[in-house]
């Protein structure tokens, strides 16, 4: 844990470069609508605003049709969802994207096995992963080490009620952490969005390293980070979600190797430093994955590409 802590202090300049970035205000709903056809890099270029210059904007998508009949998106065997950080798949469009295949589901439980990015694991672990400033974010360091793959047991009560984001997975082969959900935010959270509420949010670092620093800054009396706090037994940054807009957007993706538009419902929150995060959920209040975010604090951008349901 020393050394950790000795790692964090380096790091901590660098890391806070790149991680609390303030997100661009959200577009008008009015604008154009990205275009969902052509191949992966085309549909990802079109939803980012190409004025950004260093952070992902928030994408322009226009409202659901408002007689649209939405698709649903079931929570079965099966269902496998690709996952990319925009950027680095316009940089490395051969990498195959992060993969979540849902394994076998009972009464209590659902079975989840995760494919990370070994590069980018790799470049992040040995100091290598770049923002398009070209700053490198960390040196060598064991606390930010993920498995190539990993299987996740997921509690069916945690689906319904959490309030706990844990998407940094794969830390250890075979991972179950109860209270927490790995691939959204949980009916609860989805149907207070939905009745215009402010929802108590929690969300895990992108990697021990940045917990680490967390903590360092906090003992330290600094702020550069948001205070982490205890959540499922984990350490968490927290914010309060509010709904943005008062209708969905069209999120494209493809859905069964066909082009699709599922209804996203946006919903943000502020840090004490005025950093934004923002999230884009399927509003489907069974299965509310979480199809674009980015969380202020942390360095990326996260973007569902394509959906596969068992035929």
């Amino acid at each position: 844990m020393k050394s950790q802590l000795v790692i964090a202090v380096f790091t901590a300049s660098a890391i806070l470069t790149i991680g609390c970035k303030k997100s661009a205000p959200p577009p008008s709903a009015a604008s154009p609508a990205a275009d969902s056809g052509g191949s992966l890099a085309d549909r990802l270029k079109a939803v980012q605003n190409p004025q950004a210059e260093t952070h992902a904007a928030l994408p322009q998508w226009q409202p659901f049709p408002a007689n649209g009949s939405p698709l649903s998106i079931p929570l079965q065997q099966g269902l496998e969802i690709a996952t990319v950080d925009p950027d680095r798949a316009r940089n490395h469009p051969s990498e195959a994207p992060l993969s979540t295949l849902v394994v076998a589901l009972n009464a209590s439980q659902i079975l989840v096995h995760h494919r990370n990015n070994p590069q980018a694991d790799k470049e992040r672990h040995m100091g290598q992963l770049d923002n398009e400033q070209g700053l490198s974010s960390q040196p060598q360091a064991e606390v930010d080490h993920r498995e190539p793959e990993c299987d996740i047991v997921v509690d069916r009560a945690d689906l319904a009620t959490t309030h706990n984001l844990r998407n940094y997975v794969c830390q250890s082969q075979k991972e179950h952490f109860p209270d927490t959900e790995p691939w959204g935010v949980s009916t609860e959270v989805l149907n207070q969005l939905r009745a215009g509420q402010q929802v108590e949010f929690h969300f895990i670092p992108d990697s021990e390293a940045t917990s680490s620093i967390g903590q360092v800054m906090q003992t330290m009396g600094k702020s550069g980070l948001p205070p982490l706090t205890k959540h499922a037994s984990l350490l968490m940054f927290s914010c309060t979600l509010h709904r943005v807009e008062a209708f969905d957007l069209a999120f494209p993706v493809e859905l069964n190797d066909r082009q699709v538009q599922l209804p996203a419902l946006h919903a943000m929150c502020v840090f004490p430093d005025k950093t934004e995060a923002h999230v884009y959920l399927l509003d489907e209040p069974e299965n509310p994955l979480l199809l674009w975010s980015n969380m202020g604090v942390l360095p990326e951008t996260m973007q569902i590409v394509s959906i596969k349901l068992p035929r």
